[in-house]
């Protein structure tokens, strides 16, 4: 089965790509199925599907589907959330791993270049401030902003390739 393992607190989700159930995985590799219980029509005996009880199970099973597909959505949202988050911080990474010869702000606006096409800098100076001398020799990679979280924001690309490659 093809399933992506999501690691929330201190267990991880299985989540299969058919979404017809879902498993967490405690610490100890036991497991504990969620969603993948007897259907009533596999508990239900034909005779029995006028009673209260088999009409019950069936509303259950509904509502159970319900609210375990509910689940699954919020777990692949929180999914795409920390995927988020970790590309964030690769990009941050990225960022302060330039050289950056002056103390940053708060939401100030600054630009990253490449000189001799290896070292990477920060700069307040934007691409079309720079001397006819200077400009040929650097490459204009990102305009970014320092967040309040000091993460970077991307406000313009000029290089996919060197922050996403």
């Amino acid at each position: 089965m093809d399933t992506t393992l999501v690691l929330l607190d201190k267990f991880y989700i299985d989540l299969p790509k058919q979404k017809e159930f879902f498993y967490i995985l405690k610490p100890n590799n036991s497991t504990m199925n969620l969603i993948n219980l007897p259907k009533s029509h596999e508990i239900v005996k034909e005779q029995d599907l006028h009673k209260p009880v088999a009409r019950g199970l069936f509303t259950l099973d509904g509502q159970i589907e319900i609210q375990g597909q509910n689940i699954i959505e919020q777990i692949e949202l929180l999914k795409r959330q920390a995927e988020e988050i970790i590309e964030k911080k690769r990009i941050s990474k990225k960022i302060y791993d330039s050289e950056i010869k002056f103390e940053p702000i708060v939401l100030g606006i600054y630009y990253l270049y490449i000189r001799n096409r290896n070292e990477q800098f920060i700069s307040m100076v934007g691409p079309t401030e720079w001397g006819r001398s200077q400009k040929n020799h650097l490459e204009y990679v990102a305009k970014v902003r320092l967040q309040y979280d000091h993460t970077w924001e991307i406000l313009d690309l000029n290089s996919k390739d060197y922050l996403y490659g």
